[in-house]
């Protein structure tokens, strides 16, 4: 890789999904999240000597500008689809790959195989990985809940917990149908519904650059 023209150091263009929401909405802060971290690393980059630049786009054509204008010689993904648009994240990765761009992060067909959690959740079962068992659902019609309560309801195709909160946990079946009813109306099918699992929550990342490797593991708490 060679740095860009006029420049001895590195290009690094930070693409990340510029906030659609409004303030009020109920996932904006989630959505705004997105820029203090891509603020936090940046710091990181240009202590590194990287040449940077933000690039916060809403549609393709941004993103081919930026390509075209930027040219830079990689590109550090944070795109994580637009909130109206949720699958735009594989999208995305689709069109840096298309472009040969190099980048940071999953490549497009893993970006959209996780992004569908009944999917992922079957894959990894497939595996041999030991994962809870669900119940799809893609309308109102809610069948019986074929787990002991309590069980905990999400949507199936939202990045990370969006749309997950304290409601997301029902305990009959009555509240099972409003919760779905609920998910449905916010953000489409799929629903998906689990057993809750109860105690501590981890993230444990794993990167293969060339040989897998597996980073500190961290705590997500809840105390609040």
């Amino acid at each position: 890789m060679t740095a860009s023209s006029g420049s001895s150091k590195l290009r690094v263009a930070m693409l990340y999904n510029q906030p659609v929401l409004a303030a009020g909405h109920r996932d904006a802060e989630s959505e705004h999240e997105i820029v203090f971290t891509v603020g936090e690393v940046e710091k990181y980059l240009l202590a590194g000597g990287f040449d940077v630049v933000r690039v916060g786009v809403r549609e393709p054509a941004e993103l081919l500008a930026m390509v075209a204008d930027a040219k830079p010689d990689v590109v550090f993904n944070f795109f994580e689809g637009l909130a109206t648009h949720y699958e735009t994240e594989s999208t995305v990765a689709g069109l840096l790959e298309w472009l040969g761009v190099p980048f940071t992060g999953s490549p497009s067909t893993t970006l959209s195989l996780a992004r569908n959690k009944p999917r992922t959740k079957a894959l990894l079962r497939g595996s041999g990985l030991p994962v809870t068992d669900c119940l799809v659902i893609q309308d109102p019609r809610v069948p019986a809940c074929p787990f002991d309560w309590p069980v905990i309801v999400k949507p199936g195709g939202q990045d990370a917990s969006i749309g997950v909160d304290h409601g997301s946990v029902v305990s009959s079946q009555e509240g099972l149908v409003r919760r779905v009813s609920l998910m449905l109306e916010q953000y489409g099918a799929p629903v998906l519904v689990e057993p809750y699992l109860s105690g501590r929550e981890f993230s444990v990342v794993v990167v293969e650059c060339p040989e897998v490797s597996v980073m500190p593991a961290s705590e997500i708490r809840f105390d609040e």
